[in-house]
């Protein structure tokens, strides 16, 4: 377990290097609270959550990876506010769009896109499975 810990630090580390609260307090502010619901998701996880405990962690993932890479952005310059905006918009098409995928492509059957395929139950007692098509 320490091991674990440890990683989860080392990932931590990054963001907590690159988002400050004397230049962005109010990212700061929502990455902290990422970062807390992180911690309390994974302490969470059992053998009957854990697919659902990866998909909320991706999501975390996704939205501080956005963040990151929006923070320094010199081209949009984009306020604090609008970085947020974002990130809490676009963070579920983040690993379709890293992938190459846009918002009609069919994503492939990966723990990655979890949440965005669908079982459904067919008669014979067998789950088809369809995608779901992206929130607006």
């Amino acid at each position: 377990m320490e091991n674990s810990r440890t990683e989860v630090q080392r990932y931590f580390a990054y963001f907590d290097q690159l988002i400050q609260p004397i230049q962005k307090p109010m990212m700061y502010e929502m990455y902290q609270q990422l970062k807390q619901k992180f911690f309390d998701t994974l302490a969470s996880v059992d053998a009957e959550n854990a697919l659902t405990i990866w998909t909320d962690l991706l999501d975390i993932d996704a939205k501080l990876q956005i963040m990151s890479d929006l923070i320094n952005d010199d081209v949009f310059e984009l306020s604090e506010q609008e970085i947020i905006q974002l990130t809490n918009n676009d963070y579920k098409n983040y690993f379709r769009e890293l992938v190459g995928l846009n918002e009609l492509d069919q994503v492939p059957h990966s723990l990655l896109f979890l949440r965005q395929i669908q079982y459904k139950r067919c008669p014979s007692n067998v789950y088809s499975i369809h995608n779901k098509e992206p929130k607006q």
